[in-house]
């Protein structure tokens, strides 16, 4: 359910601010959890899984590798001349299961880099009048911006998996939120 809801961001408007609270709640326990299970295949493999920012870029790179993808169906809703472009054609897919279990880890994981690394930051509901009205998210940054880790894990994954990447990817996503920390 969790991992549904996180698909449909349009759920989270109903929330109610105490219903946000727990799913934000659910959100850590379900999200820690999943960190912890990949957490000692990444330290076989050598890499470090300190919650710091330098650790983040490293990980991400070991969980894209791992990523599959299985096919998605066109939406016969979206108008023809949409439907027929590349762009939309190369967006035709969704991860698997297990991919997902990883990408969950790794939105704990990503959060909490930043949380223990900037002392204001913290993790909370994001705000009724933003766009990740109710998501779990991490506060705090300049200019009321929130970061949504999953959303982000999401939109970093599918745009190098359709463009290729990855490493500046990742890397320009990690300056940017670091560039945003309040100081």
């Amino acid at each position: 359910m969790l991992e549904k809801k996180l698909h449909d961001p349009q759920s989270f408007e109903a929330l109610t601010p105490e219903e946000a609270q727990e799913f934000l709640q659910s959100f850590l326990e379900i999200t820690q959890k999943r960190w912890l299970e990949i957490a000692p295949a990444l330290q076989r493999d050598g890499i470090a899984t300190e919650y710091k920012i330098e650790n983040l870029e490293p990980v991400f790179l070991w969980v894209f590798e791992r990523l599959k993808t299985v096919p998605r169906e066109e939406d016969p809703e979206v108008p023809d001349w949409i439907r027929k472009t590349d762009d939309y054609k190369r967006d035709l897919f969704d991860f698997d299961d297990e991919s997902e279990k990883l990408i969950f880890g790794l939105s704990y994981f990503f959060g909490e880099a930043f949380v223990r690394s900037f002392s204001g930051l913290r993790w909370s509901s994001g705000n009724r009048e933003y766009l990740q009205c109710n998501q779990p998210v991490i506060t705090k940054f300049q200019h009321d911006t929130e970061l949504t880790p999953h959303n982000n894990i999401h939109a970093i994954f599918r745009r190098s998996i359709k463009k290729g990447e990855i490493q500046k990817h990742v890397s320009n996503m990690i300056e940017a939120w670091v560039s945003n920390v309040i100081r």
